[in-house]
């Protein structure tokens, strides 16, 4: 299964601004674009459960790529589950960007199995 969204979707980022009230630093933006883009997948997916890589942890599961506005470039791997109980690993190249620091937009999203 293939699927792919390109379009462009504005949308408030969750953590656009550091504790004191100034842009994210470049690992937060990463941090960022990550987030929302497990958001996006979640919302394309129809599982009853998703399980999504890790960020934080160094195993080779998530990939992201890009500076200060984007783009943004997220690989990673999703498991979800459907009623009947299997799992299914698919794989997710997610790309966005933010023109002003708190707003995001999405460029595109592939998800394959």
């Amino acid at each position: 299964m293939l699927a792919t969204a390109t379009s462009l979707w504005l949308f408030d980022a969750v953590h656009d601004r550091d504790e004191e009230g100034g842009h994210q630093s470049g690992s937060d933006r990463r941090y960022a674009a990550f987030t929302i883009c497990t958001d996006l997948v979640h919302d394309r997916l129809v599982p009853e459960r998703a399980v999504f890589r890790d960020y934080f942890q160094d195993h080779g599961e998530v990939s992201v790529s890009g500076t200060g506005t984007g783009p943004f470039t997220v690989r990673s791997t999703v498991e979800s589950g459907s009623a009947v109980g299997s799992l299914h690993r698919s794989r997710f190249v997610c790309t966005v960007h933010t023109a002003d620091g708190e707003h995001w937009a999405l460029d595109e999203l592939t998800i394959s199995r």
